[in-house]
């Protein structure tokens, strides 16, 4: 196997993978442990490697890809703006609860 391309590799530390999760520390710790016994990544400290892709979006059991096309769909897949603007000011309240 040669080396990962850069793009298999994210600088990351498990603090902030947690903060972005809204989890523990810890529980990041033994979830990236559980994957590298797997083969499917080498965590090193304030870097997280990918060496098995195929395999990793396999273990996610089908959560993986959903979140990733609503992101690209969200920030215009390349287009520089969002195809679905969201107008400043709008109301989410239904029209019936709104007192104005």
């Amino acid at each position: 196997m040669g080396r990962p391309r850069a793009a298999d590799a994210v600088a990351v530390t498990h603090e902030f993978l947690a903060l972005l999760l809204g989890v523990r520390r810890q529980g990041v710790t033994v979830a990236l442990h559980e994957l590298e016994g797997k083969g499917l990544i080498r965590s090193t400290r304030g870097e997280v490697r990918i060496l098995d892709r195929e395999g990793l979006e396999l273990a996610v059991t089908g959560f993986y890809g959903v979140p990733e096309a609503e992101y690209a769909r969200s920030m215009g897949a390349g287009k520089g703006r969002n195809p679905d603007p969201i107008p400043a000011f709008v109301s989410t309240t239904p029209k019936f609860y709104r007192t104005f």
